[in-house]
């Protein structure tokens, strides 16, 4: 039997030691109901010589679900990115579980100084967007648009997660969950699709090509580069 998804309120946990941002994990379980279904929308966009890169990857579950059944797949390049070493640390612990052994994890935070650079034909970010200051967000889309992303036309970043649309939520869940975030922090909530995600990605270089709607009222949206 299928797992059941993670409802957005479900995906935040209260602590969890030695990470750098401790209000951003979720609960345990959470990521493993999540992955099967993004695996199965991901997948097929894993083309021969892809060089694909995961931000914000948690214990790196879906990096490591997402190479291991895409492992047939030519000349594939995976790497995954954590704020902090002791996530790096736990995601090369779920590679090498699961017999992983082409991901490349390295710790990196979008506000560090130094330039993070890549050629990447895929990045893949999930349930982040809402856990951050909106600052955040911003910076983040520069850095796909300037540094990141491939410069070619067709690179892809796929962002999954709850989105507002038109100003406006789109469940009670999901604006039950927006006032979870905003207790924990208030510039923590979900980001309006219309408003914010697109106009930033507009503006970093990034045309929004399609709209997934997923279990539990979340959305997968893939960016093209333009």
């Amino acid at each position: 039997m299928a797992a059941s998804p993670t409802t957005p309120a479900e995906a935040l946990s209260s602590s969890s030691s030695g990470i750098k941002y401790p209000d951003r994990q979720s609960i345990a379980g959470s990521a493993s109901r999540n992955v099967p279904i993004l695996v199965s929308e991901l997948s097929p966009l894993v083309r021969p010589g892809c060089h694909i890169l995961e931000i914000a990857a948690g214990h790196g579950l879906l990096t490591a679900s997402l190479a291991k059944e895409c492992s047939s797949v030519q000349d594939v390049s995976w790497e995954a990115r954590e704020a902090d070493e002791e996530l790096v640390r736990k995601i090369g612990e779920q590679c090498a579980a699961m017999g992983v052994e082409n991901v490349e994890a390295r710790a990196w935070d979008v506000h560090d100084q130094y330039e993070e650079r890549g050629d990447f034909d895929l990045v893949i970010i999930a349930n982040l967007l809402h856990i951050v200051p909106y600052a955040t967000v911003e910076r983040l889309f520069e850095k796909l648009g300037s540094s990141l992303v491939k410069k070619e036309k067709g690179a892809k970043v796929c962002i999954y997660g709850a989105f507002n649309e038109e100003g406006r939520f789109t469940s009670e869940g999901n604006e039950k969950f927006d006032g979870i975030l905003k207790a924990r922090n208030p510039a923590y909530g979900l980001r309006d699709l219309e408003s914010q995600i697109v106009p930033l990605a507009k503006a970093n270089g990034l045309d929004l090509g399609e709209v997934r709607r997923l279990a539990a009222g979340n959305l997968l949206l893939i960016f093209e580069r333009r």
